[in-house]
């Protein structure tokens, strides 16, 4: 096997590279395709919204009781063949999703993924760090790179797909990266297995409560929506068993001589603070993810190949960002003053978007799109690098795995938390628009005059389905903006406390 460069040896070569960049991007691209594509996904299955942002939240339990494993299989099975299985498990439910007829045929799909799809982040990362010395910098380079050039990909490739194909082509158009990434995993993933003493060990039983308490706080959100006045009890009860199934784990695990995660270090103000800034920022990404396709798509008209251009233009600004971000770092180092600069560009770029009308242009749309798209590299980034600093490597690898989880919890919830607020708020849009929909209406009763004339349809059946239909696009357009305008709100706030904060100075 043919082993990464270390220190006197040749820099990592184009073929590692490009095994680091495909590997790492595996689940980005995937579920930047499914996110933007959630309203087709939903109409070919069948499925309510709620039902799709279980299945993101099945996806992400899976994810994260394989990240809590991610190390102890590593152990038995050896990288490769870990990595190999994981991409054989991914693959599987990639196909699964692809034939899915129904909901619980795609939430199976889903959860195979997101239990086969937890091993390439951190595998990625693993081996960057397998190149010791200046060498490292170009694995890390593509590790980087891969993440945005995913992000900025998947809606340009999903809107293509959709267009020409179907939504199930999503899948579909995954396995070819599926088969280039086992080759290469044959040839660059190291194949030995630990020693029996250092191995970690197994904590099964401790990992189905966390399993449970996730699935019952998550449940619990969901169905917030709809039962909380009827059945406000049950929920309250699921949550509180859900949060101290999850505390009882985290406490087992910091008395337990040999953690799958070792808490006792993280617990340290500059840790916490950062995690709770990370948390935030892929709630946001995440969300904004989920509603831009909606707002551009179904509230204001655009194809689904120019919404995807849109999307891929938040992606671009944020990697024009990033590049910003590293060349200023070296003029003035630092943590907040980055942090609040993304801040103040999530708040302004959403306000901009709550203001915009039924005929705002393309153009002005990718402009706010490539100035949002900062956010993510000016506020995360920092937070990330604040948040590692000064810390051993057993520490860091700790650390790290639980950043994984929380970047998994993030993404659940964000897709979770914006199903919700658009539904809420798209019922009460189309109840007081639909209040307009009255024979007593002058001005309904021309529209309707108006449309039976040039449909030539004397019975009006036609006309009232197109006048729902627009109801139905300005009901979404409405709650899309009501979105941007809370998240301006939203920044405005953990701008005020980032600023307040003396940890990351």
């Amino acid at each position: 096997m043919t082993q990464p460069a270390s220190p006197g040896e040749p820099l990592p070569g184009p073929l590692f590279l490009l095994f680091i960049a495909s590997l790492t991007c595996i689940e980005f691209l995937q579920n930047g395709m499914v996110n933007f594509s959630a309203s087709y996904i939903v109409g070919g299955i069948g499925a309510a919204p709620e039902e799709f942002s279980f299945a993101a939240m099945a996806y992400s339990v899976a994810a994260i009781l394989m990240l809590f494993k991610h190390r102890w299989l590593a152990e038995q099975l050896g990288y490769r063949d870990f990595a190999l299985v994981s991409l054989l498990v991914y693959a599987i439910g990639t196909v699964v999703c692809a034939l899915s007829a129904n909901v619980p045929e795609f939430v199976l799909g889903r959860v195979l993924q997101g239990a086969g799809g937890a091993t390439f982040f951190c595998a990625g990362r693993v081996m960057c760090n397998t190149v010791a010395g200046p060498g490292r910098l170009r694995p890390l380079l593509a590790f980087v790179i891969a993440l945005l050039g995913a992000s900025t990909l998947a809606p340009l490739l999903a809107g293509w797909l959709l267009d020409h194909g179907q939504w199930r082509d999503l899948f579909w158009s995954m396995l070819p990266v599926l088969a280039l990434v086992a080759v290469l995993c044959w040839r660059f993933m190291p194949t030995e297995v630990g020693s029996a003493e250092d191995k970690s060990q197994a904590h099964w039983g401790g990992l189905i409560w966390v399993v449970v308490g996730g699935i019952g706080l998550q449940y619990a959100l969901q169905r917030s929506r709809y039962d909380f006045f009827s059945e406000s009890g049950r929920l309250l009860a699921l949550s509180v068993a859900g949060a101290l199934c999850v505390l009882w784990f985290c406490r087992r695990q910091m008395g337990h001589a040999r953690p799958l995660i070792d808490y006792r270090p993280l617990f340290q103000a500059r840790f916490l603070i950062g995690m709770m800034c990370y948390f935030f920022g892929y709630l946001v990404v995440n969300a904004n993810g989920f509603i831009m396709p909606k707002l551009a798509h179904e509230g204001l008209g655009f194809t689904i190949l120019n919404t995807g251009g849109l999307a891929a233009l938040s992606s671009i600004g944020s990697l024009a960002s990033a590049l910003l971000h590293v060349t200023l770092l070296r003029i003035k180092a630092g943590f907040r003053v980055y942090m609040l600069s993304g801040l103040v560009i999530l708040a302004g770029s959403s306000a901009l978007m709550s203001r915009f009308s039924p005929d705002v242009t393309w153009a002005w749309f990718g402009v706010t799109m490539l100035l949002g798209g900062g956010f993510m590299s000016l506020f995360i980034g920092p937070v990330a690098q604040g948040a590692f600093m000064n810390m051993d490597e057993r520490t860091f690898s700790h650390a790290y795995q639980s950043k994984n989880v929380i970047r998994e919890l993030a993404s659940s919830f964000g897709i979770t938390l914006a199903t919700l607020f658009l539904q809420s708020r798209g019922a009460v849009h189309y109840s007081r628009l639909s209040e307009n929909f009255s024979l007593f209406n002058p001005l309904y009763r021309q529209q309707v005059e108006q449309l039976d004339g040039i449909l030539h349809d004397p019975g009006g059946q036609m006309a009232l389905s197109v006048l729902a239909r627009s109801v139905d696009r300005q009901s979404m357009l409405m709650s899309c903006l009501d979105y941007y305008q809370l998240l301006a709100v939203m920044a405005v706030i953990v701008g005020l406390i980032v600023y307040r904060q003396r940890v990351y100075n």
